[in-house]
């Protein structure tokens, strides 16, 4: 019996969803002055530095769940903050952050720079445990150092004994090279974290 053959079906067309002009101008990155106390300002650099975080990133995550931020708002309402002195630093943030930033502040009659600084705040606990992580860190990179030290004196040893062009020296040159690059990777992350050391995370 013979059949028709079914015929393909024609595939539809693939369409991309269209954003809106309002959502694209909220994605735009604006730049913005506030005025902050000295240890936010390092705090915001410390989240930088050691989580990778950018400014604008952090300032998003902050105005990311309204009643959040809703919350710091309410807690901080009150609070007196006029001799906190405070320094003009300029950051490159969203639209929508200021947006959002600007509509909690009027909803809570409360200045926006006190705003932003409630909520970084929030976020001395992530500065808390890296600094436990930093000082793990130093502590672990000096027993590489020890290590490597060690590493170094028995390659001296194999070159003594067997000579320079032996095959085991060969590959003892070649784990010493990674070894030192290693090492050397290590000392920079870890001396770049050193603002981290005395700042002040007590909330």
């Amino acid at each position: 019996m013979v059949t028709k053959k079914t015929r393909p079906q024609t595939p539809q067309p693939f369409s991309i969803p269209k954003a809106s002009a309002a959502d694209l101008r909220g994605r735009q990155s604006v730049r913005v002055s506030f005025k902050l106390s000295p240890n936010c300002i390092d705090a915001i650099t410390i989240l930088g530095a050691h989580l990778r975080l950018k400014p604008k990133s952090l300032f998003d995550h902050i105005v990311q769940k309204r009643e959040t931020l809703e919350a710091v708002a309410a807690s901080v309402k009150n609070a007196n903050l006029k001799d906190v002195p405070r320094l003009v630093k300029a950051y490159v943030i969203s639209r929508d952050a200021v947006f959002a930033l600007d509509d909690v502040a009027q909803a809570s009659k409360m200045p926006r720079d006190a705003l932003v600084e409630a909520s970084v705040m929030q976020l001395m606990p992530l500065i808390q445990k890296e600094q436990t992580r930093h000082h793990a860190r130093k502590a672990l990179l000096l027993k590489m150092e020890r290590h490597l030290k060690n590493g170094r004196k028995l390659f001296d040893e194999m070159r003594e004994e067997l000579g320079p062009n032996d095959p085991m020296c060969d590959q003892m040159k070649n784990v010493m090279a990674s070894y030192e690059r290693a090492f050397a990777t290590m000392t920079a992350f870890v001396g770049k974290g050193k603002n981290i050391e005395d700042f002040d995370a007590e909330i």
